[in-house]
């Protein structure tokens, strides 16, 4: 999330942003994913990512009604992205990590779960109908 762009399409200030995806955050219905961090070679991307839990009330806000109007919209893949996530999330076994891979160069996991006894799942969402892993994706997870 870009606190500086979100605070410049709501014609609001920063600090009012923060406060406002704290007070979502209280409400359990923003989530954010730390970065991991490992010891890779390559510089990864720091910032913690941000997951809209209900992604009811996010088509509600913009209004699509109807699987017809969330389809052709610009958010039906972050969308879709969340809800599997969040899913994920809830569903794991407690004392579970959630962290978010991005290397400078691209590539990247979605969901990098740290499971209780140490081990590691890397989790790719796509919304398509043939989803294939990406090429940034094996790279990633290759990563030590």
């Amino acid at each position: 999330m870009n606190a500086c762009a979100l605070a410049r399409s709501l014609a609001v200030w920063v600090p009012a942003v923060t406060r406002y995806v704290d007070l979502l955050m209280d409400l359990m219905l923003v989530r954010r994913i730390p970065a991991f961090h490992a010891s890779a070679g390559e510089p990864l991307i720091k910032p913690p990512g941000t997951l809209i839990g209900d992604s009811g009330i996010l088509h509600t806000l913009l209004g699509l009604r109807v699987l017809d109007d969330l389809i052709p919209h610009p958010v039906a893949g972050p969308s879709w992205q969340g809800f599997v996530m969040e899913k994920l999330i809830s569903a794991a076994p407690p004392q579970t990590d959630a962290f978010r891979y991005r290397t400078r160069a691209g590539a990247g996991i979605d969901l990098l779960l740290r499971l209780p006894d140490r081990r590691h799942w890397a989790i790719g969402v796509k919304r398509k109908s043939a989803p294939k892993l990406s090429k940034g994706f094996r790279i990633a997870a290759a990563e030590p």
